[in-house]
């Protein structure tokens, strides 16, 4: 490499010959002569500017190259913008004489001229040498391509029943939930990104009306796909989950220190069931509450970067005990027939009949009458059924009678 940078500074040295440095080197050389007392001899000013370009070479070139290619004018020294000294002294070997005579008798003792060839061949090999360099440098270079590589940013996205927001869930609600019963709903968990994440649910429950029926709820939380049952007696069938509260509360299901965790595009379903126990009192009746949860995630590993999805639309409430009204139906000859009025709400109605009322029978909520076929007598009432334990009030009576000749209600 620094034959090449001198092979170049060489090439460039020559094609400057008639620059204005040139003139510059030159009056140097004359301000020298001058202050020599040798002002006038200018007969030598023309040799010296014939041979300058040599002259210029040798500043750069000396100690570079082989120093016989210049033993002609190798103590010939002039000074341009590299800080050399300027002087002048003899040439060596060709003019034995002083350097007073030197320069006032150029054409006898002149300073001569290096061999062209020579000094061609040297420039050459320098600018060859260099190029030279630079191609085995670029040989050694291998350059490999890489590409294909995309860098992109995680998506957090936690998704509940497939939406972001859930404003209607309904699949809880129940609405004549009484002791002994029990509601139940699923809710889909989607992690719709592309990093796994964690997650817990929080639960609140309302209770306007001040009767405490969101306290009084049993709640399960599993992890069937689907109900079992209908209502008014729906419910998740497998065992709780770990970490899953019996209440609507926070750190309803997993909590912030121990969430949930699920896969980039997994789900999983959580069935939840609630209910009133059979030992809920009948003081409950006509309770409401609104339920809600907030499910919370972040991905993993942990960062601010997080999702929540809200879900509402939940109501639960418990039924007004009304007490049916019986009366007496059309009658024939073998059999009284008693009706009664629909008590809303009422899973059922329980009759009471016989001498004495002794004699009780359960009838679905579909069925509002009855008929006692001859021969029968007695009293009856009947009874609204909410549930296996609430009951209403009892009826009003009628007595009836048949012998398969005559029939009385009353």
């Amino acid at each position: 490499m620094p034959l090449a940078v001198v092979g170049l500074v060489a090439t460039t040295l020559l094609q400057l010959r008639i620059d204005a440095s040139l003139d510059r080197r030159l009056d140097l050389v004359r301000e020298r002569l001058d202050e020599r007392r040798l002002v006038g001899r200018t007969q030598i000013a023309p040799r010296l500017e014939d041979r300058f370009d040599v002259l210029g070479i040798e500043v750069v070139m000396r100690g570079a190259l082989p120093t016989d290619a210049f033993r002609h004018v190798r103590d010939l020294t002039v000074r341009s913008g590299w800080g050399l000294r300027e002087t002048a002294r003899r040439a060596r070997g060709d003019c034995p004489i002083s350097p007073y005579k030197a320069l006032r008798f150029p054409y006898r003792c002149r300073v001569p001229r290096a061999n062209s060839r020579t000094l061609r061949l040297l420039l050459s090999l320098g600018v060859i040498l260099g190029v030279g360099s630079t191609a085995t440098a670029a040989t050694w270079i291998d350059p490999v391509a890489v590409s294909g590589t995309t860098i992109g940013t995680a998506n957090v996205d936690l998704q509940v029943q497939g939406l972001n927001t859930v404003t209607n869930y309904s699949g809880l609600t129940m609405t004549n939930l009484a002791a002994g019963l029990s509601t139940a709903g699923v809710l889909t968990v989607r992690n719709n990104g592309n990093v796994p994440l964690r997650y817990y649910v929080d639960a609140s429950a309302t209770n306007p009306d001040g009767k405490g029926l969101a306290t009084a709820l049993e709640v399960k939380v599993t992890s069937n796909g689907a109900t079992s049952g209908t209502l008014p007696n729906r419910t998740c069938a497998n065992g709780a989950l770990a970490g899953t509260a019996s209440s609507f509360t926070s750190s309803f299901v997993g909590s912030a220190a121990s969430p949930r965790s699920l896969a980039a595009g997994a789900s999983e379903t959580l069935c939840i069931q609630a209910g009133l126990p059979s030992t809920a009192p009948t003081t409950l009746q006509t309770a409401s509450t609104a339920v809600s949860f907030s499910f919370t995630a972040a991905m993993v590993p942990a960062s601010s970067w997080a999702d929540s999805v809200a879900v509402s639309g939940t109501s639960l409430g418990t039924p007004t005990l009304v007490t049916p009204t019986l009366s007496c139906a059309a009658q024939n000859s073998i059999q009284s027939v008693v009706e009664w009025s629909a008590s809303t709400g009422a899973t059922g109605y329980r009759l009471y009949y016989g001498t004495g009322s002794t004699l009780t029978e359960d009838l679905l909520a579909s069925q509002r009458s009855y008929p006692f076929k001859a021969p029968t007598s007695g009293t009856a009432y009947v009874q609204a059924l909410y549930g296996p334990v609430w009951l209403s009030a009892n009826s009003n009576s009628r007595t009836y009678f048949a012998d398969g000749n005559t029939t009385t209600c009353s």
